[in-house]
């Protein structure tokens, strides 16, 4: 069902909060009963986040605030930072009537989180996030943070959930889920959960439904009663913990309710009922009181309701999972520019972009269970996320390489590898060359060595520029930068690495594979232990997928009991793909009975890089009612699999009727009893999987159920990536397992640098490694600076193996001069030994240590540099107050920008802008009409302007003196990328061929807005964006001439040097995503006048629909000063190093032959009318 984390009602601070000794129960009294008010809000489900805030977020705030006038012994609870952040931007002045609530005690903020999370399918350090930014957004506005995990309506819950939680301080932990059916019955009504490195929450397992309407006083209830006599049974503690309220569209708890309890609170005999906040019940409890209550350790996952949620909504588990890489990465590479001084580590940025995907991870948005509307905004979300977090790396990678020395005889390519260990991997770049560049390359690494490399495509472009792909080997340093030099040359690389490949098989130093006649790896055969990996083919299988009335959520036993319906083979389309010293590649094309298509490239690589057989997928899906699975038949067979969890992992049975689908994170493994040797299954975005005998793990790839619902029934119709491989192993999945799966998830990443120059930090850096003779069972989880602004480098370290490990050191590259012990808050708890200038410490079987480093850089060498900004000669308005949405005007529709999301100035990408006046009336942007705009070009200065359009224009032409610029320019409004979607206008399409394709508009987007003004008031959630467009522009050059073209409005000009401007992404980071189509991506490339050509964009369907945005401007930004800024150009100075030379700153119908699966399709199109009615009635919601 749905349901959230959310309130808890409790009585005055004099009436709830009972002593501690009054819970011991027979000794004390007759024992306490806490009541926790609930109103589930579910953020999106039936509905969108529009109509969440349009019609649900501020009842439920209001209705509530009158019973508490009402009742002055009521309290309440409610969980969810985002929720409270869309109060305060959509309705403040009812958001400034809660806090003194808030401040008395009679409202609490609960559950720690940005939002009631899922907590399956997230990384553990996803979920630390969740609880850093939800309890600091909580001390921020309101001075309280709450100490609980509350998740009543969740689909089960990880084994990794209690460590994670008692890292980041938090007590207490609740759910009423597992009453819905868990894998394991129920372990204890109040209890203690224990967590892979044995550290524990409270738990509260048993509340009944948060929808609860109370008709009678709990003490005098027999159910409760009993479970007063169970509990007390167990631990001597009489002692009790119950839900009550409505649920999931939000409101107040039930007046009846309240009054009742009002009454239930006063009576002096029989148990003691408490109306007390989520978290009153964990801090209430004393160190004697908990030591009596009973413990378990292990997982609390569902038996059917959730299993289908762990596929789900394929692309949101996609996207969810590499933003989760692109932050971690950016984060890494800003680490490094901050340390050298060349960039100011961008902290609020990064915040702003990590809880704009973080509240999509909520319980009915990631999983895949809310309709199909709701997703335009959830894949908008990530998408803007991910342009923002590479353009933060960008960034940071240019700021760095200003210090490299990238002269080169070719192309300068800087390699990152945010992996805290060095690693020899495989780099994909794509470069546009002139078009009589010779048809291979020679790559010559630092040291004056040439590399393998190898062409994989080359496309003639416009202009006399060819599109240039390329592969070859790196070998990079641990959280560091490499140079290498990409060279012209008349012939192949001719490097012997062992490589060899055609459609018979592949092979490397490592592996030879086989395929069959129906294109299915039919052997591994592992040189380094002399095993042969497989049993049987490993191939592709459909089950019949028969949920009907919770059709996304569940996969059911029955369908995997009773085999596969059918098993992919007929004829594929074969051949090699790919030869060379870096990497052989064969793919075959295969169709199902349903005509949906797979294509898969299995590749090896050379050296290194060759420890794992890849395969890429794109499956173009349109089967209905289909479960798709990768079955892997291994010869390491074993009645027990292991599971990686993020943090820790567990061993899970054969399937059982109770537990058969499960979830993972990047990795499952089968050992031998013996130990001898196993194989591992890595992947990039799944997360379901089974284990039907001894010999098989089966990754599941798509879930597209029967039912209906929501839906549901089409669901992941579309093109779906994902990557899988195998790992053969000596021993157990120790030896190896969790480091490739590490590197299949977060590549090295190329970056072009255009403007050679020397370094003084030569042709390669490293950050930081682990050392000593425990590191290699030890990972470096997050690197990061706190978020106070201590100075502090944050080092999250992760035990790996389950075994101690005593020594382990941290070396950086500058002198550690202080340590500390912290956790998952930041918060210290003391310092840490240094020695030698490494931090020493020790870490506990799957422990999570947080470590704060003071790292020292010497010599370091700081300059001013100042961003420029032109005065613009403005003539139409377009933003507007909350006072006046009629005064501008972005567009004929009279729509505007918001005032509250328009700073004065701001920063992106190290260039700093100023922005136009918001003061009613006066003009703060330029209707391009052809006007010429004076400035004046200093040396090494580029132009970065800012731009958007009344809709999208695929082609704009600027000049610059005599130099014409040809770029498009993008909408200003709606959404800026989509995934293949069933909505078309008002209407859910109901196969594949009907559907829109996927687009992703290029342009890096350098400010956002979260919601839109118009005449008729606010626009919910309708962003607004600007676009940043750099130039390369030559010394002296005094004007810029804008087109002749009203639709196009300019916002900012700013001028600046910034040697990071020529490091410019050249490794497409997400899917979609294409450097060469938009040069630079977020610090585009600056465009050259001697080739002015068209940069197309990826797709050219203009979606007229909303999207979310978020950026530096969000509902919390204070609105600019009233008044006008001078017309002349202004100094903004950031520093920078003075070496950097620049400016720094921030389907088809089934077939006759597929009849089951319509006679599925049409008995859960008969249960599930009324809930298509429902979904049905979100048509139509405003987008644009």
């Amino acid at each position: 069902m749905k349901h959230f984390m959310v309130l808890a009602a409790t009585l005055t601070m004099t009436l709830c909060i009972a002593p501690a000794n009054a819970t011991t129960g027979s000794d004390e009294g007759p024992g306490v009963i806490y009541a926790v008010g609930a109103s589930h809000l579910d953020t999106q489900w039936w509905w969108t986040i529009q109509e969440t805030i349009d019609e649900l977020l501020a009842p439920t705030f209001t209705d509530t605030l009158d019973l508490l006038d009402k009742y002055p012994g009521f309290q309440f609870s409610w969980e969810g930072a985002f929720r409270y952040m869309l109060l305060k931007e959509y309705y403040p002045d009812v958001f400034f009537r809660t806090v003194p609530y808030i401040e008395s005690g009679r409202w609490f903020p609960g559950g720690s989180a940005i939002d009631a999370g899922d907590v399956n399918i997230p990384s553990p350090e996803s979920l630390i996030r969740q609880f850093l930014y939800g309890n600091r957004y909580f001390q921020k506005n309101f001075g309280k943070t709450s100490t609980d995990v509350f998740l009543p309506d969740c689909f089960g819950f990880g084994w990794a959930l209690p460590s994670v939680a008692a890292h980041c301080g938090i007590r207490g932990f609740s759910t009423q889920k597992l009453e819905w059916g868990g894998a394991i019955p129920i372990p204890f009504g109040i209890g203690i959960w224990k967590g892979p490195d044995g550290a524990s929450v409270l738990a509260a397992l048993n509340p009944g439904s948060y929808t609860t309407q109370l008709e009678q006083d709990p003490g005098l209830s027999p159910r409760w009663i009993s479970a007063l006599d169970a509990q007390e049974a167990v631990s001597g503690l009489r002692l009790a913990f119950m839900y009550f309220g409505v649920g999931d569209r939000g409101g107040s708890p039930g007046e009846s309710s309240v009054a009742l309890l009002e009454t239930a609170t006063a009576r002096e005999e029989g148990p003691k009922v408490v109306v007390a906040p989520s978290d009153q019940i964990f801090r209430d409890l004393d160190e004697t009181e908990v030591a009596a209550l009973p413990v378990y350790d292990g997982e609390l996952i569902m038996r059917y309701h959730g299993t289908g949620s762990y596929t789900a909504q394929s692309a949101m588990k996609r996207y969810n999972r590499r933003n989760e890489q692109l932050a971690d990465a950016a984060e890494r590479a800003s680490v490094i520019a901050d340390w050298l001084g060349t960039r100011d580590y961008p902290t609020a940025a990064l915040e702003s972009e990590w809880i704009r995907f973080l509240w999509h991870q909520f319980h009915d948005d990631l999983t895949g269970t809310s309709i199909p509307e709701a997703y335009q905004f959830s894949w908008n979300d990530e998408l803007l996320t991910m342009n923002r977090f590479t353009a933060i790396l960008q960034d940071a990678v240019g700021a760095t390489a200003s210090l490299l020395d990238t002269r080169t005889d070719g192309l300068a390519v800087v390699v990152f590898n945010p992996l805290a260990f060095e690693r020899e991997d495989v780099v994909a770049t794509t470069l546009t060359v002139d078009s009589d560049w010779p048809g291979f390359v020679k790559v010559i690494g630092p040291e004056g060595r040439e590399v393998p490399s190898q062409v994989t495509g080359r496309t003639p472009g416009k202009g006399g520029m060819d599109r240039l792909e390329i592969i070859f080997l790196a070998n990079a340093p641990s959280t560091g930068f490499i140079v290498y030099d990409i060279r012209p040359s008349t012939t192949a690389c001719q490097i012997d690495s062992g490589l060899k490949g055609n459609v018979d098989g592949l092979e490397n130093h490592r592996y030879k594979v086989v395929f069959d006649t129906a294109g299915n790896i039919s052997s591994v055969y592992d040189k380094l232990t002399g095993r042969e990996l497989l049993s049987a083919p490993a191939g592709i299988e459909f089950f019949m997928d028969m949920s009907f009335i919770w059709p996304a959520w569940e996969v059911h036993y029955e369908g995997l009991r009773d085999g596969p319906l059918e098993i992919l083979g007929g004829t594929p389309e074969l051949k090699a793909i790919e030869t060379g010293p870096v990497r052989v590649t064969y793919e075959v094309v295969r169709t199902d009975s349903q005509g949906s298509t797979f294509t898969q490239r299995v590749s090896l690589a050379a050296k290194g890089a060759g420890d794992i057989v890849r395969v890429d997928n794109v499956i173009d899906w349109r089967s209905f009612a289909t479960l798709a699975k990768a079955t892997f038949p291994v010869t390491s067979g074993n009645p027990e699999a292991t599971y990686d969890l993020g943090l820790g992992n567990i061993r899970r049975g054969i399937n059982t009727p109770d537990l058969f689908e499960v979830p993972a994170q990047q990795w499952a493994d089968l050992t031998a009893g013996d130990n001898s040797f196993g194989v591992s299954i890595i992947n990039d975005s799944k997360y379901g999987w089974d284990h039907p005998d001894e010999e098989r793990l089966r990754l599941t790839l798509i879930h597209t159920p029967a039912g209906p619902t929501f839906h549901h029934h089409t669901i992941d119709f579309g093109v779906n990536h994902t990557t899988w491989a195998i790992h053969g192993h000596g021993g157990d999945w120790r030896n190896g397992t969790p480091r490739q799966a590490a590197r299949l998830n977060q590549p090295l990443a190329a970056f072009l640098s255009a403007a050679p120059h020397d370094g003084a930090l030569g042709r390669k850096v490293g950050l930081l490694t682990l050392e000593g003779p425990d590191a290699d069972q030890v990972a470096v989880k997050a690197i990061k600076k706190d978020e106070d602004g201590r100075g502090l480098t944050i080092v999250r370290l992760q035990e790996l193996h389950g075994r101690s490990a005593a020594d382990v050191r941290i070396k950086a590259a500058g002198t550690i001069s202080e340590a500390f012990i912290m956790d998952g808050m930041e918060i210290s708890a003391g310092s840490l030994e240094i020695t030698d200038g490494q931090a020493v410490l020790g870490l506990a079987p799957y422990q999570i240590a947080t470590i704060g480093l003071r790292i020292e850089l010497d010599g370091a060498s700081i300059r001013k540099a100042t961003s420029r900004f032109v005065a613009l000669p403005y003539n139409v308005d377009v933003v507007s107050t909350d006072e006046n949405r009629a005064d501008g005007a972005f567009d004929s529709t009279g729509a505007s920008w918001s005032s509250n999301m328009w700073p004065a100035n701001f920063t992106y990408s190290g260039v700093v802008f100023q922005l136009g006046p918001v003061v009613p009336g006066i003009p703060n942007a330029v209707k391009a009409r052809g006007q010429k705009i004076d400035l004046e070009i200093g040396t090494d200065e580029t132009l970065y302007m800012l731009a958007a359009a009344d809709e999208d224009v695929p082609a704009a032409v600027f000049k610059v003196g005599d130099d014409a610029y040809t770029f498009p320019i993008q909408a200003w409004t709606g959404f800026i990328g989509q995934w293949d979607s069933r909505v078309v206008g008002d209407t859910i399409v109901e196969t594949r061929d009907e559907m829109l394709p996927a687009y992703l508009k290029q342009a890096p987007v350098a400010l956002y807005g979260t919601h839109r003004h118009g005449p008729d008031g606010d626009h919910p959630y309708v962003f607004t964006y600007m676009f940043m467009h750099a130039l390369k522009v030559q010394p002296g050059e005094t004007s810029l001439v804008l087109p002749d073209d009203p639709r196009i409005k300019i916002l900012a000009v700013t001028l600046s040097p910034d040697a990071s401007i020529a490091t410019r992404l050249a490794t497409s980071l997400f899917d979609m995503q294409d450097p060469i189509a938009a040069p630079g991506w977020h610090e585009p490339d600056p465009i050259e006048p001697v080739q002015p050509e068209v940069v197309e964009h990826a797709c050219d369907i203009i979606q007229d629909t909303t999207g979310d945005t978020t950026g530096d401007a969000t509902g919390d930004i204070t609105q600019p000063p009233d008044t006008v800024r001078p017309d002349a150009t202004a100094d903004a100075s950031t520093d920078v190093p003075a070496s950097s030379g620049g400016c720094s700153a921030g389907g088809s119908a089934a077939p006759d032959s597929f009849m089951p699966v319509l006679f599925v399709f049409l008995l859960g199109t008969v249960l599930s009318t009324r809930f298509r009615s429902r979904a049905f009635s979100n048509r139509g919601r405003r987008c644009t």
